[in-house]
């Protein structure tokens, strides 16, 4: 009689696996883009065979999928469950709410970028990549959208601008292209990008000087 049972052991190596290609590959992605990464060099950096990875992951698409899955969990609450955000948005002072989202922004920010950077280049060349590119960027602009939310809160925004145009602007003024421009580029001090961040904060919403 045949048996089928899940050896602890087992499900501990494969997890352990798992986690050994996706750093292997996170450093492969980052150094090299999407071109230059193939699935032999992940395998070979995670003392794996590539027969291994394709076993795990299906394809080198699936790989810096998950990457991403990672970084966008362990950078922002999920848009799509406000639940997620009560600590920011439960308080009453819209001055701290600008405050909170700005530490929230710039610990994210570095962690989505590169990836962002991959899948742009990779977006030029493969038709699956430019798929994922939209899909990200939908998050972000999703994750605009929720941050606009949470700011405006129950005091609202400037009188003179819409929810739409204030997630668009921290879509395109506070996305991870702008960290890279600024402080990796630029050589902007993390405190810099910080006061960029609050600054554009807070010209959205009304009487935070006063």
């Amino acid at each position: 009689m045949n048996r089928t049972y899940s050896s602890p052991l087992r499900v501990e190596q494969a997890r352990a696996t798992r986690r050994r290609i996706l750093d292997a590959a996170r450093a492969q992605f980052i150094d090299g883009g999407w071109t230059a990464t193939t699935v032999k060099l992940i395998a070979a950096a995670a003392a794996v065979a590539p027969a291994t990875v394709y076993a795990v992951f299906g394809t080198k698409r699936a790989v810096l999928s998950a990457l991403i899955d990672e970084a966008m969990a362990s950078a922002l609450p999920d848009p799509e469950h406000p639940e997620a955000w009560p600590d920011i948005a439960g308080h009453p002072d819209q001055r701290q709410r600008v405050r909170r989202l700005v530490t929230l922004l710039s610990v994210s920010l570095p962690r989505v970028e590169p990836f962002e950077r991959v899948v742009r280049e990779g977006a030029r060349a493969d038709e699956e990549i430019a798929g994922l590119a939209r899909d990200l960027l939908e998050w972000r602009r999703a994750t605009a959208v929720r941050v606009v939310d949470v700011l405006a809160g129950q005091d609202g925004l400037r009188p003179d601008l819409s929810r739409e145009e204030a997630a668009d602007l921290v879509f395109a003024l506070a996305g991870p292209e702008v960290h890279h421009l600024l402080v990796q580029i630029r050589g902007w001090s993390p405190q810099q990008f910080d006061a960029h961040l609050a600054d554009l904060l807070g010209r959205l919403i009304p009487d935070l000087l006063a």
